[in-house]
């Protein structure tokens, strides 16, 4: 499993979707982007931007059981 990575360390590359917490522990899965209007780089949510401390990559999917 990821370690969590502090975003004032790095951030992920862009487009890529992340697990990311806040401070104060709530978790979302987000999109690291950039908007339309010229500003810094945010993590994209369905429910809008999210502000994190910290993210890991997500994951991979179980694979699909041939049986």
């Amino acid at each position: 499993m990821s370690e969590w990575i502090k975003c004032s360390e790095r951030m992920p590359e862009l487009k890529q979707e992340v697990l990311c917490v806040n401070e104060w522990g709530d978790y979302e899965a987000a999109l690291y982007d950039v908007g339309y209007i010229p500003g810094p780089p945010f993590f994209a949510t369905s429910a809008g931007e999210f502000h994190p401390t910290h993210w890991m990559p997500l994951p991979e999917p179980p694979e699909e059981n041939q049986g």
